[in-house]
């Protein structure tokens, strides 16, 4: 949206190729331009709330540009997860031949199901239907949330019994917490050249402040600076908005934040307002600014030139939670750091990973 309101006639290209106009009962041009909305044909002629024809028009005008803009909102990520998953409930509806603008009890269960059997994981599935549960909402179809609870049962009740039948864990897993010892040799692994300097760079920093790929590849020159005591970070987006957080300087030259930022900086010759990581090519020539993608592919490289295998972009934000909580940490300093909601299950789940062997049940008890 505009920072300035626009008083230009709506046209086609407003809406995505919907003609937007303002209604007959006296909606603004305005109003319609602003919000991207077009007017609800099923509006009933008098509102239970006691507003006039003209203001109920109004009212969802802005509700249909609320919904539109907040679409518009949604990470790539997240957009594409979603997109995927309407193409399998796509497929699903045209082979039993319901329209997919529909939901019941029977069709999610007979979606899971058929899902089972192709051979998706239990995470694949689940993050499907909540995918599916958002476009029909985006499309206007109520899901009653009773319905996908019975959806998630029958797939909980599914990954039992292949359990239980001893059938191998599917899907590849949470991808393993790069430790410490890891980091530094991952460290050690990148070449003195431009290209090796920013990987440590990237490497030591992301793992520094648990970050997400798309928030390493997010990050200006200004958004890292040198205090007395280490580096600022100042994230500009996140799933729960931005953050700044300090890191501490390393002990080992390897793994110091501090040391790897300003050589890579130094040898870049950044300005301020420059991508913070910016791609490198074969002959050492600087590029624009890293993707999210291509920042989980540079810690994979540098995994496999260490030669640790299964790494991957979300290891560094694991590595950081795990390594903290066996260093003591509070969960909440931990939270804060990585940009976690203090009971974030993901959070939880590294937490459980480290606490499971401090105070095991069956430590010094004789056995």
């Amino acid at each position: 949206m505009s920072d300035h309101l626009s008083t230009r006639a709506p046209s086609e290209s407003d809406s995505g190729g919907v003609p937007v106009s303002a209604p007959e009962t006296g909606v603004s041009p305005l109003i319609s331009s602003l919000i991207n909305g077009q007017q609800n044909p099923a509006l009933e002629e008098h509102s239970d709330s006691g507003l006039t024809l003209a203001e109920t028009e109004r009212l969802a005008l802005l509700d249909a540009g609320a919904d539109h803009y907040a679409q518009t909102l949604r990470p790539p990520n997240t957009v594409r997860a979603y997109e995927r998953a309407w193409r399998r409930w796509d497929e699903f509806c045209d082979i039993v031949s319901l329209p997919p603008d529909t939901v019941s009890r029977g069709m999610l269960a007979g979606f899971v199901r058929w899902r089972w059997l192709a051979g998706d994981s239990p995470a694949t599935i689940d993050t499907t239907l909540g995918g599916i549960a958002t476009g029909l909402r985006d499309r206007g179809v109520p899901v009653d949330r009773d319905v996908t609870r019975k959806a998630r049962e029958i797939l909980r009740h599914e990954a039992r019994q292949a359990a239980e039948a001893g059938e191998f864990r599917r899907g590849r897993g949470q991808a393993p917490a790069v430790t410490i010892p890891q980091l530094r040799e991952m460290s050690a692994a990148c070449p003195d050249d431009l290209g090796g300097l920013r990987d440590r760079a990237l490497l030591v920093v992301g793992f520094s402040i648990a970050a997400r790929r798309s928030e390493l590849a997010g990050l200006l020159v200004a958004d890292i600076t040198l205090e007395q005591n280490g580096l600022r970070v100042t994230t500009r987006f996140g799933k729960k908005g931005g953050r700044s957080v300090g890191v501490a300087r390393g002990r080992n030259t390897l793994t110091d934040p501090v040391r790897a930022w300003l050589a890579w900086r130094e040898a870049a010759e950044s300005e301020p307002a420059d991508p913070a990581l910016r791609c490198v090519d074969r002959w050492n020539h600087l590029g624009g600014a890293m993707s999210p993608r291509a920042v989980g592919e540079r810690v994979t490289v540098c995994a496999e030139r260490a030669s640790f295998e299964d790494i991957t972009g979300h290891s560094l934000r694991a590595g950081l939670a795990t390594s903290a909580r066996r260093a003591g940490k509070p969960i909440e300093k931990i939270a804060d750091q990585g940009g976690w909601a203090r009971n974030s299950a993901a959070l939880l789940e590294y937490i459980r990973s480290v606490d499971q062997w401090e105070d095991n049940a069956t430590a010094d008890i004789g056995l």
